[in-house]
C-alpha cells in the first residue's frame, strides 16, 4: 500500500542516493515510511532495518511490510538505547510521532512500556559490513544512541 509522499524533499534525497543492494538503518521508524520508500530502491538484494518501540505501530509497519511483499524490510520492536530492559516511552496522544524516552512530561502524553536493546550490541547482532544511510529520529534520544553504537557505527561506518 503506497502512502504517498510525505517528505519530498527526503525522497528525492533517497531516490538518488540509495540503489539496489544497499543497507539502510531507519531508527526510529514511526509508522514506517521512511522504510517503504527505502525498500523498493535497495530492492530484494538489499536491506532495510526499521527500529521501533511502540506497541501500537509495529502492527501497522508490520501490515505495510507484508501487503507490499518486502522481505527487505526487517522489523525490530524496541528502542535503541544504552542498556538491555524496559523503560517508559511516553506519546502525545493524538501523535504517535511524538514519543519521547523521558521523564514524565504531564497532561496529554500516555505512558507506554516499551523494550530497549544497547544500540551497540543490537546493531553488532546485524552483522552489517555495510550501511549506506542512517536515519534516526528519536526525539531527543539520538546522543544516547550514537553513543551506545559509537563503536559497531565506527565499523560500518553509514555513507549517508
Amino acid at each position: 500500500m503506497y502512502m504517498g509522499d510525505l517528505e519530498p524533499i527526503i525522497s528525492f534525497a533517497v531516490q538518488r542516493l540509495l540503489k539496489p543492494g544497499d543497507t539502510v538503518l531507519d531508527i526510529g521508524a514511526n509508522i514506517g515510511w521512511f522504510s517503504m520508500t527505502a525498500a523498493p530502491i535497495v530492492g530484494p538484494t538489499g536491506s532495510v532495518h526499521a527500529f521501533e518501540p511502540q506497541p501500537q505501530l509495529v502492527p501497522l509497519i508490520a501490515a505495510s511490510v507484508a501487503m507490499n511483499e518486502f522481505s527487505q524490510i526487517h522489523l525490530h520492536d524496541y528502542a535503541l538505547s544504552e542498556s538491555d530492559g524496559t523503560a517508559t516511552l511516553h506519546v502525545l496522544k493524538g501523535n504517535s510521532g511524538a514519543g519521547r524516552l523521558t521523564a514524565e512530561l504531564g497532561e496529554g502524553w500516555k505512558p507506554v512500556t516499551v523494550k530497549l536493546r544497547h544500540a551497540g550490541e543490537a546493531l553488532e547482532s546485524l552483522c552489517l559490513s555495510k550501511v549506506r544511510m542512517l536515519k534516526i529520529d528519536v526525539e531527543g534520544h539520538e546522543a544516547i544512541v550514537f553513543k551506545a553504537a559509537r563503536e559497531t557505527l565506527a565499523k560500518a561506518l553509514p555513507e549517508v
